[in-house]
C-alpha cells in the first residue's frame, strides 16, 4: 500500500464536511481510528446549498459528532469576482485551485478554529479528497490518490507546508469509489447513495464576466469573422460554441485581451511545447534546470518536461508538442507520484 501520512489515535481533527459521501466517510473513518472529530461545513453559496448543509447535519447526528456551519458567502463572493477579473484578462483560470488555497484551506478553516477551545489549536484537517500526504527529510509533499482516475492533487499543489504538515486524506488510498461506497454503506450514512458533485461547485456561469464586450472573432489572419459574446465565453482548444462555418473545423487557437479577439485557426495551430509559468510555487527550492513530469491540466496525462527559470518566470520546455495548452491554467510538476510544484501559465505575447 502507498504511504499516506496518518492521524494518530487519541489525536482531535477538524473534518471538512460537504455533506456528500467522501467527507461523511472521512469522518466515520477517524471516528474508527480513536480520533476525536469535529465537522465543519463550508457555507459559501447565497442560494442552494441547504440541502447540503441538512445532509451535513444529519451525517453529524448519525456519527455523534459536533458540526458547525461557517458562513463564508460575502468572502466567497469576493472570491469569485477575482476569478471573473482573471477571465476578463483573456486566462481560463481553474476555480478549484485557487479555492482551495484561499478558501477552503485558507479563510474556511481558520474561521474554524477561532471557535475551538485552546486544546484544539494543534489539532489536524482533514478532508475527502483522492489524494495523499507524504514526509520526506522534514517536508510535507502532496502525492497522487491511489484511485487515479479520482486523484485531485493537481487541484491541491498550491497548500503551503503550513498547511500540508496537519491536513490529512483518509480516503488517498483507496483504489477506487466502491471502497468508499462500501463503508458509506458499512456505517448506513444517510447520504450512501447521493451523487457525487461536480468539481466546480457552484457552476462556471457565475464566472461569467458582467457587461462585458463583444469579442471579435477572427481568424488566423485577422480576418473579421463575426462578433461573438465576451471573452470569457471561450477557450484554447474551443471548438463548438462558435457559430463559425468554415471548410475545415476551426479552433480558438488564442485570446488576446488587449484588442478583445477570438483568433480562430486549425487543429494543428493548437500544439506547442514550450511556455512559461508565473506564480511558481515548490516544496523545495530546485536546482534549475530540472526535469519532472508536468500536468498542463487537471485531466491530462503527465509528459517529461525540462524546467529552468527565466527573468520573469519559469520556462517549460515539453519532451513532445501537447495540445492546447491554456494560459491560466495550472502547470504541475511530478516525481513518480510526489507533486513539486506548479504554477499559472502565461499567455505567449
Amino acid at each position: 500500500m502507498k504511504n499516506n501520512l496518518q492521524i494518530p489515535a487519541g489525536s482531535k481533527a477538524i473534518v471538512a464536511m460537504s455533506g456528500g459521501v467522501d467527507s461523511a466517510v472521512t469522518a466515520g473513518v477517524l471516528l474508527n481510528q480513536g480520533v476525536e472529530v469535529v465537522a465543519a461545513t463550508m457555507a459559501h453559496k447565497k442560494e442552494g446549498q441547504r440541502q447540503d448543509i441538512n445532509d451535513a447535519t444529519a451525517i453529524c447526528r448519525l456519527l455523534g459528532i459536533k458540526h458547525l456551519v461557517i458562513d463564508i458567502a460575502a468572502e466567497y463572493e469576493q472570491f469569485l469576482e477575482s476569478v471573473r477579473n482573471i477571465y476578463a484578462a483573456a486566462l481560463t483560470p481553474n476555480p478549484c485551485v485557487n479555492c482551495n488555497q484561499e478558501m477552503k484551506f485558507g479563510l474556511f478553516f481558520t474561521k474554524v478554529m477561532a471557535l475551538l477551545p485552546a486544546n484544539w489549536k494543534d489539532c489536524y484537517w482533514a478532508s475527502g479528497h483522492y489524494a495523499r500526504v507524504e514526509q520526506h527529510n522534514n517536508l510535507y509533499y502532496l502525492a497522487k490518490g491511489s484511485f487515479i482516475l479520482k486523484d485531485q492533487s493537481y487541484f491541491l499543489y498550491r497548500l503551503s507546508q503550513d498547511v500540508l504538515q496537519r491536513l490529512r486524506f483518509p480516503l488517498g488510498t483507496f483504489s477506487d469509489k466502491e471502497a468508499t461506497r462500501r463503508l458509506a454503506e458499512q456505517f448506513d450514512l444517510p447520504v450512501k447513495e447521493k451523487q457525487d458533485s461536480q468539481d466546480f461547485c457552484l457552476g462556471e456561469e457565475l464566472l461569467r464576466c458582467q457587461n462585458e464586450a463583444p469579442a471579435a472573432i477572427v481568424d488566423s489572419n485577422g480576418r473579421l469573422l463575426k462578433q461573438g459574446k465576451g471573452l470569457s465565453h471561450y477557450t484554447i482548444g474551443q471548438r463548438r460554441g462558435l457559430g463559425v462555418a468554415g471548410g475545415s473545423p476551426l479552433y480558438v487557437i488564442k485570446l488576446d485581451a488587449g484588442s478583445g479577439t477570438v483568433v480562430l485557426g486549425d487543429e494543428t495551430q493548437l500544439f506547442s511545447q514550450n511556455f512559461s509559468l508565473s506564480n511558481a510555487v515548490f516544496v523545495q527550492q530546485p536546482t534549475f534546470p530540472f526535469t519532472a513530469q508536468v500536468k498542463v491540466r487537471s485531466g491530462s496525462r503527465t509528459i517529461g518536461a525540462t524546467i529552468n527559470k527565466q527573468a520573469n518566470g519559469i520556462k517549460v520546455s515539453l519532451d513532445r508538442p501537447e495540445r492546447a495548452i491554456t494560459p491560466g491554467q495550472s502547470a504541475v510538476f511530478y516525481h513518480n507520484d510526489l507533486v513539486l510544484g506548479g504554477g499559472y501559465i502565461k499567455a505567449n505575447k
